[in-house]
């Protein structure tokens, strides 16, 4: 994992400058907080004077910062620590968000919005200033400072300073408290493509440049160089309670069940992707922050059915059973609704020639009729068993054009498996990603992805924890994508390690008898030889099936998991993401040499 994204975004460029720190990677927010304690004088400069002690306190010492602060706030910073947008729209309307005019949900994110300036005013003293006071009225204007400043103050008010430390970037143009228009929102952020990868090879040439493919496209070149991606996204409130953070030794005896997931963002809105400002901003229903929600985990009733069995099993009756939610691949959020709807969103925004228009759209119907010919013959083949008449052949006069207003709310509907993404996936082929004015799916994917798990490595886990409450079993689910859920255990709420730990510790009983087979297979590692390991740590589509097919599939947290997640996660956070993977090697190679 890399923690370079507890730095702010704009102060990595001016700390680059003024600090010697280079790409940040491994220690994220300690570095800040060692920058501003070994020259605050220059980071002052670079961040703002009134904001390093707000920032140094709530870095080093982040509950007493905020205990403090609650017991001197007033009513209204009060609200701002214990109220979600939710709740706002309760007490000002008396609805429920899924119930909720826009004109609401704007008053009630702008009243929301106020409190936590407050709040903020009472942690950063230079933010006094602000007119906190100001209600939602109309639109409140803020300096674009003030206004990073204030979502930081969200993200402190929920505990989750890691996204506190983020939100402090340069300011521009006074923003508005008012969610009626997304570019205009005060809780928008810009995600940036140089944050995570490197800048491409300078003169070119022959050979592979690494910088210009990611797993966010299949053994593709991206269409634009990642280091150059960026994508903005407003925070919009889904009812999401921030995790509790916990250690490794709070799980100790529990049964972990993993929660194969996607890696698609929740609780935002897409506004724009590259140069490419939408028409029709997307809004993403999360992946692992759906265990931020209500609930704790939704999915296909296929899915989770068999799930729900085991827990319910009368084997497991006096089990502490706990969830762990495990990222799948960059490019699993392809089933999900809203990533088609952002895809389907930047064609509609595009400016593509008509005769690339034309291409895609004859790609697109080969795709829907060859799904729908196989549904056909299915159909025609029980009618002939049954002695009726077959049906006519299918016909595609419904598609529209992936350029005209109804495509995207059309493509909404389709089969994810049979259309959308195979869709996605023709689209991201060599071929298509030359065609003029074809937005990248790559970069249309990662736009998607919620920051944080951007690099987290697959099927590990520690971002996301929850206790499902088995009683209650399965649960019609209102998600745009998934049909059955399950709720968290009465009195229970989500939790993170902070930190993402590797399947090897994480899920070792599943991961080290799968490596040490390959190992062998493969000759990367013998009984008795004497060099190190070569073989692999990553998990590949057969390991990873284990996950998302096998719902049995858990990891007994004893001591040894309690001692391997805490010195993986103080290394990680001590020595930088090297040190961590050193020691995850260290712990294969043990076991690899006790067999």
């Amino acid at each position: 994992m890399d923690y370079r994204q507890y730095v702010p975004p704009g102060l990595r460029g001016p700390l680059d400058d003024l600090m010697g720190m280079g790409k940040v990677v491994g220690q994220g927010g300690y570095d800040l907080l060692s920058a501003i304690q070994q020259d605050p004088r220059a980071v002052n400069q670079a961040i703002g004077d009134s904001m390093v002690g707000g920032i140094q306190g709530a870095v080093t010492d982040p509950i007493g910062t905020v205990k403090g602060m609650y017991e001197e706030t007033t009513t209204t910073a009060k609200n701002a620590l214990t109220k979600s947008a939710a709740d706002y729209l309760r007490e000002m309307f008396g609805v429920e968000p899924k119930d909720a005019k826009p004109e609401m949900i704007t008053a009630s994110n702008d009243a929301r919005s106020a409190d936590q300036a407050a709040l903020l005013a009472m942690l950063i003293p230079g933010t006094k200033a602000l007119k906190v006071g100001a209600k939602a009225a109309g639109n409140v204007d803020y300096g674009g400072l003030a206004a990073d400043a204030t979502y930081a103050g969200r993200s402190i008010a929920e505990g989750d300073f890691s996204d506190a430390l983020t939100a402090f970037r340069p300011g521009g143009e006074a923003k508005s408290l008012g969610a009626a228009a997304p570019s205009d929102n005060i809780l928008t952020q810009v995600m940036r493509g140089s944050d995570y990868f490197d800048a491409p090879r300078q003169g070119g040439g022959r050979a592979r440049d690494a910088a210009l493919f990611t797993p966010f496209s299949q053994n593709v070149k991206q269409k634009n160089a990642p280091y150059d991606w960026e994508a903005e996204t407003s925070l919009v409130d889904a009812g999401y309670t921030a995790p509790a953070l916990i250690t490794p030794s709070q799980m100790q005896g529990s049964d972990i069940y993993f929660l194969a997931g996607d890696r698609t963002a929740g609780g935002r809105q897409v506004n724009r992707v590259g140069d490419l400002q939408l028409q029709r901003p997307v809004r993403l229903e999360a992946g692992g922050e759906y265990m931020d929600t209500e609930d704790l985990w939704a999915s296909h009733s296929g899915v989770m059915k068999p799930k729900q069995n085991v827990f319910s099993d009368p084997a497991n009756q006096d089990k502490d059973i706990r969830v762990a939610f495990s990222p799948m691949g960059e490019r699993s959020g392809d089933f999900a609704r809203h990533q088609g709807q952002l895809y389907s969103e930047m064609m509609y925004s595009s400016s593509m020639p008509a005769k690339v228009v034309k291409t895609v759209n004859t790609e697109l119907r080969n795709i829907v009729s060859e799904f729908r010919q196989k549904s056909l013959a299915k159909v025609n083949a029980k009618r002939a068993k049954d002695g009726l008449k077959p049906l006519k052949r299918v016909t595609l006069s419904d598609i529209p054009s992936v350029n005209s207003p109804e495509f995207r709310d059309w493509f909404d509907t389709q089969s994810p498996e049979q259309v959308r993404k195979p869709f996605l996936q023709r689209m991201d082929q060599s071929d298509l990603k030359a065609l003029e004015g074809l937005p990248d799916v790559g970069e249309m994917r990662w736009a998607a992805t919620n920051p944080e798990l951007i690099q987290s490595p697959s099927f590990s886990s520690g971002y996301r924890f929850g206790t499902p409450d088995i009683g209650r079993g399965l649960l019609s689910a209102d998600h745009p994508s998934y049909d059955t859920k399950i709720s968290k255990a009465p009195g229970t709420g989500s939790e993170t390690f902070g930190a993402d730990v590797p399947w090897t510790i994480s899920a070792r009983d599943t991961a080290l008898p799968r490596l040490a087979a390959a190992a062998l297979e493969k000759g990367t590692f013998k009984p008795g030889q004497n060099q190190r390991f070569s073989g692999r740590s990553y998990t590949l589509p057969s390991d990873q099936r284990v996950f998302t097919m096998n719902p049995k599939t858990k990891q007994t947290a004893d001591q040894q998991y309690v001692d391997e997640a805490s010195t993986y996660i103080d290394r990680l956070k001590s020595g930088g993401v090297g040190d961590a993977t050193r020691y995850e090697m260290s712990l294969l190679e043990t076991y690899l040499r006790g067999l």
